[in-house]
């Protein structure tokens, strides 16, 4: 079974792909994964926005405004 930091960071990317547009959500990328013992896995594949979307906290508010700075430049 995952560690509880690791299903926290998988619930936190759930709730981003939420939260943000559908041309910023694609960002995070769900990958299946069966490990060595077989157990299957959730990973995710992050792009830098995605990795950059994980530290900006829990506002939505927050959250929006961080994606559209990454995405085009506008306050």
């Amino acid at each position: 079974m995952a560690n509880k930091k690791h299903e926290q960071a998988i619930m936190e990317i759930a709730r981003l792909k939420d939260i943000l547009p559908m041309d910023a959500a694609h960002n995070f990328h769900y990958v299946k994964y069966t490990g060595p013992d077989g157990v299957p896995v959730r990973l995710c594949h992050l792009t830098a926005f995605g990795l950059a979307m994980l530290d900006v906290g829990k506002h939505r508010s927050a959250l929006l405004w961080k994606a559209g700075k990454l995405t085009c430049g506008r306050p």
